[in-house]
C-alpha cells in the first residue's frame, strides 16, 4: 500500500478568514455609541464604555473567556443590540464553544434579519460542526445581502469543497477572486479543489499564483508539493516540501510529506530522516510511523518496519492501513499466521480493500490452501475489475487446482487489461506452456 500524504485540509486546514470589521467610537460620558461596520454595513449600539473597551481589549488578546464575560455585563444592560450578542459569539466561536456561538448569532439574527455578518459567521460556525447545508443556507443569505462580499463566497466555496461539491466550490472560489484578485488564499483554496480533481496542472497554476503575491506562503508551497507528487514529479515535490519546511521548520507534515516523496523516488535514507523529524516535532502522528514502516520495510528491514506499525497501531488501533502493512512486513519474514492475521483485522476496518484480499489470497496460496486463496482472489476482483495481478495470481492457483480452462481464461485476461510488460510477459509464458494462445 502506497505511502500516505497528510491531506491538505489536514495539514493546513483551509482557514475561516474573519470578515474585515472596525469599530468607531463616538464620544459620550458613562456610554459610547458603537458603530460596527461589516461589508459597508453600519450598526449601531449603545454599550457601557467600560464593558466595550475591556471586552474589546480581551478579544485582541485571545482572552476570549473574559471577552465573553464583558459582553454578558454589556448585554444585560441593553439587550436589544444584536452587535452584542454578534460579538458574544465570535468570542464564543473563537473560544471552540460552538452551540453558544450559534445561539447568539441567532439572537442576533430574531433582532435585525438582516444582520449580514451575523449570517456569515455562523455559516462559519455550522461548517465547522460538519453542517454543511446549513453552512450555505448562511452563507446564501449573507450573498444575497451584499453580492460582492468576496469573503462569503470563499466561506461558500469551502462547505462545497467540504460536501465535494467540487465544481460549485470552484465557481465560488472563481467569483471570490474576481472580487479580491490579490489574496494569496482564494487561490490557494481554488487549487486544492482542482487538485481534489485530480486536475494537477490547474492547481499548479492557482498555487504557482498564490505564492507569487505571497512569496512566503509555506502551506502554498506545501500544496503544490502534493499536487506535483500527484503528477508523479517527485523532484519538484521535494523541493516546494522543503521550501516549506525552509519557513515552517516545525511543520510535522510538511516533513512526513517530504518523506514520501523521497520514498516514492526510492530515496529510503532521506525519506527515513523526514519521518524520524515528523515524529520528532509530533510524536502522536500516525501517518509517519506507518510510512516510515513502509521505508523501512523497503530496505528489507523487516522487524523495524513491524515496530513502527506497531506504534501506529497503538496510536490510532482502528487504522487498517497499519494492520494492511503490519502483514505484508511479517509476510516477507516468512510469517504467514501473522500476515493472515492483520490482513484479516485489515479487511475487518476497511471491507472494501481489494490489495488485503489480494495479500491475503497470496499467503493462503503459500500454504497451500488454494479454496482460500481462490474465494480471496475473487473477492479482490470484485472490488477492482480491472485488478490484473489478482487474475495473474488466480491463474496461477486454478493451475496448482489443474483447472485448465479457467487458468487459461485467466491468463487471457491479463493480457486484455495489462500493459506491463512483466505481468504480460508472465502470461504470455504460462499461456505458451499450455498450448493456448
Amino acid at each position: 500500500m502506497n505511502a500516505q500524504i497528510t491531506p491538505p485540509n489536514a495539514a493546513e486546514p483551509a482557514p475561516s478568514k474573519p470578515k474585515s470589521r472596525r469599530w468607531i467610537w463616538i464620544g459620550g460620558i458613562g456610554t459610547m455609541a458603537l458603530l460596527l461596520v461589516v461589508a459597508g454595513v453600519v450598526y449601531f449600539a449603545v454599550l457601557p464604555t467600560m464593558y466595550f473597551n475591556t471586552a474589546h481589549a480581551y478579544y485582541d488578546k485571545g482572552e476570549y473567556d473574559r471577552a465573553v464575560a464583558e459582553w454578558d455585563k454589556a448585554i444585560e444592560i441593553n439587550p436589544k443590540q444584536p452587535a452584542a450578542f454578534a460579538n458574544r459569539g465570535l468570542a464564543y466561536y473563537r473560544s471552540n464553544d460552538q452551540a453558544h456561538a450559534i445561539a447568539d448569532f441567532g439572537q442576533a439574527l430574531q433582532l435585525n434579519p438582516d444582520y449580514l455578518f451575523a449570517y456569515a459567521r455562523r455559516g462559519i460556525v455550522y461548517d465547522a460542526q460538519g453542517d454543511h447545508d446549513r453552512a450555505n443556507a448562511d452563507f446564501d443569505r449573507a450573498i444575497a445581502i451584499d453580492p460582492k462580499g468576496a469573503e462569503d463566497y470563499y466561506s461558500r466555496g469551502l462547505a462545497y469543497s467540504m460536501k465535494n461539491e467540487l465544481d460549485r466550490a470552484i465557481a465560488d472560489y472563481d467569483k471570490a477572486i474576481e472580487l479580491m484578485p490579490q489574496d494569496a488564499e482564494q487561490y490557494r483554496a481554488r487549487g486544492l479543489s482542482h487538485a481534489d480533481k485530480q486536475d494537477f496542472e490547474r492547481a499548479i497554476a492557482d498555487f504557482d499564483k498564490a505564492i507569487a503575491l505571497n512569496p512566503n506562503f509555506a502551506f502554498a508551497y506545501a500544496n503544490r508539493g502534493n499536487a506535483y507528487a500527484g503528477k508523479g514529479d517527485y523532484d519538484h515535490a521535494v523541493a516546494d516540501w522543503g521550501k516549506a519546511i525552509q519557513l515552517n521548520p516545525d511543520d510535522a507534515d510538511a516533513h512526513n510529506n517530504r518523506g514520501v516523496a523521497y520514498y516514492d523516488r526510492g530515496d529510503n535514507d532521506p525519506a527515513i530522516a523526514d519521518f524520524d523529524k515528523a515524529i520528532q516535532i509530533k510524536p502522536d502522528g500516525v501517518r509517519a510511523y506507518v510510512n516510515r514502516g513502509l521505508a523501512y520495510n523497503s530496505k528489507g528491514d523487516y522487524d523495524r518496519a513491524i515496530a513502527d506499525y506497531d506504534q501506529a497501531i497503538q496510536l490510532k488501533p482502528d487504522d487498517a492501513d497499519a494492520y494492511y502493512n503490519r502483514g505484508a512486513a511479517y509476510g516477507r519474514k516468512g510469517d504467514l499466521e501473522h500476515a493472515i492475521a492483520d490482513w484479516d483485522k485489515a479487511i475487518q476496518l476497511n471491507p472494501d480493500d481489494a490489495d488485503a484480499y489480494y495479500s491475503r489470497g497470496i499467503a493462503y496460496g503459500q500454504k497451500g490452501d488454494y479454496d482460500r486463496a481462490i474465494a480471496d482472489l475473487d473477492k479482490a476482483i470484485q472490488l477492482k475489475p480491472d485488478y490484473a495481478r489478482a487474475y495473474l495470481l488466480r491463474g496461477t492457483v486454478w493451475a496448482e487446482k489443474g483447472e485448465t480452462d479457467k487458468t487459461i481464461a485467466d491468463f487471457r485476461k491479463v493480457l486484455e487489461l495489462s500493459n506491463d510488460p512483466q505481468l504480460r510477459q508472465l502470461a504470455e509464458e504460462q499461456l505458451k506452456a499450455l498450448g493456448a494462445k
